[in-house]
């Protein structure tokens, strides 16, 4: 009896452990169309790479491990200009996936997530993204540039194009970026750092609620017409340069103070503005 029930403890662990295995098991599906107009990425938690690939092609490549793993379901909708990829989940899981796309130049890309992160790599095009906590990540890219978070961080380097940049509790980082057309990088209560890798030209706007926020010229020309602005006795500034105008105004019940300059010619106008926070020009 003993043995007898030995043995048969062995054996419901070893269907245990095989039912555990398979229900870890993840996925891999790898799919390939033709170029399209728009490609729209919607995760839930799966994090998404976009590269430029090597073909007029577009390739699609997705890896999961998900427990388990028959609730969760990679779907691909393909229409003469547009590809829509989906993650389908029926139920609750855990695991994680990732969705490797390599585009063609010219691509718009619209991504969004509740958790999922996305980052781009040395692709020319539109870029419409959004998620809920995830990070957001461009690297090398050309193009028109939308992107958000509400707690992730948003991360432009050596990018160039028009920028709309935001996130509410996490910061914005632009390095060594090239604005083409007016742009703006703006967070609530995270931190706002862009550095020029270019002359600036056009319009620009850098805000924060109350983190801070520093435009750093990198050396390039400082000119134009720059405005700070900042709640009376809460918010701060920094200028290498003396202001020439001050004036103080409400908002919102509030009183805020302006202070402005202009130097080299009256283009481009430039905004720097918090609430209570800080925020800072530099010239190098």
């Amino acid at each position: 009896m003993k043995y007898t029930f030995k043995l048969s403890a062995v054996i419901i662990s070893v269907v245990l452990l095989s039912v555990t295995i398979n229900a870890y098991r993840g996925g891999e599906v790898e799919k390939t169309f033709d170029a399209k107009e728009v490609v729209r990425i919607n995760t839930v938690s799966g994090d998404c790479i976009v590269k430029k690939g090597s073909s007029d092609k577009i390739d699609v490549r997705v890896t999961y491990d998900m427990h388990p793993d028959d609730v969760y379901e990679p779907e691909f909708r393909e229409r003469s200009n547009s590809l829509r990829l989906n993650e389908s989940i029926h139920g609750s899981c855990s695991g994680s996936s990732l969705w490797i796309i390599s585009v063609p130049d010219g691509t718009r890309i619209k991504f969004s997530s509740a958790s999922g992160e996305f980052r781009a790599e040395d692709v020319s095009g539109e870029f419409e993204v959004s998620t809920a906590s995830g990070d957001i990540e461009m690297i090398n890219c050309r193009g028109e540039f939308e992107l958000s978070s509400a707690s992730g961080n948003v991360i432009a380097e050596n990018c160039g194009g028009s920028f709309d940049m935001s996130t509410a509790s996490g910061s914005v980082e632009a390095m060594e970026v090239k604005m083409d057309y007016a742009s703006e990088f703006s967070s609530a209560s995270g931190d706002v750092e862009v550095v020029l890798g270019s002359a600036c030209e056009q319009d620009l706007v850098v805000s924060t609620a109350s983190g801070r926020a520093v435009l750093n010229y990198n050396g390039n020309p400082l000119s134009g017409s720059f405005e700070f602005v900042c709640k009376a006795r809460r918010g701060r500034v920094d200028s290498p340069i003396e202001f020439e105008w001050e004036e103080t105004f409400e908002r919102h019940g509030q009183r805020y103070i302006a202070r402005s300059f202009t130097t080299g010619s009256d283009s481009p106008e430039v905004l720097l503005e918090t609430a209570s926070g800080k925020v800072s020009l530099r010239e190098n």
